[in-house]
């Protein structure tokens, strides 16, 4: 077990923690839930079954520690002002200097977390809708509707920050 673990954190530990600081925001928060993942992983009494991909196993187990995370700290709807404050995005991270990307990725900070989740998945990270419906254990459709929602919202959100290309 401990092997397979250590090839995931190896495969998978840089997207996963991209994928976690877009959710919270923090770098430092970020890489000590990505830590925290692969931890219950080796800890766990229920061991992966290999019904869905390795990264969509790691990603669901992110988001609870996310979830425990926010109701801990409550974090819910402050993460948007954060965000916007701090820009907490550090260049390791964001692994782009692009102002345009920075503008989506600020606007996609302050949209929910459940809107955050299914636009990270299917545009930062490549996932299908199959894929993100298998991940989120949520129906297809409902993946779809909150695609449409955060696009709109979005689309919004640029506009309003006088985004040239929204």
């Amino acid at each position: 077990m401990l092997n397979l673990v250590k090839n995931w954190m190896d495969e998978y530990g840089d997207s996963l923690t991209k994928a976690v600081t877009l959710l919270t925001g923090e770098e430092h928060t970020a890489q000590d839930i990505v830590q925290d993942v692969f931890v219950s992983v080796i800890c766990s009494s229920s061991p992966f079954r290999g019904e869905s991909k390795p990264y969509s196993y790691l990603y669901r187990i992110a988001l609870n520690k996310i979830s425990r995370y926010r109701k801990k700290r409550k974090y819910h709807n402050e993460f948007s002002d954060t965000v916007k404050g701090d820009h907490t995005f550090s260049p390791e991270i964001v692994n782009e200097k692009s102002d345009d990307l920075m503008y989506v990725r600020t606007s996609v900070a302050s949209l929910s977390p459940k809107l955050q989740a299914v636009i990270v998945l299917f545009y930062f990270n490549d996932y299908s809708i199959a894929d993100i419906s298998a991940c989120l254990s949520i129906p297809e459709g409902t993946v779809k509707s909150r695609l449409s929602r955060a696009k709109i919202q979005l689309e919004a959100l640029l506009k309003k920050e006088g985004y040239p290309y929204a």
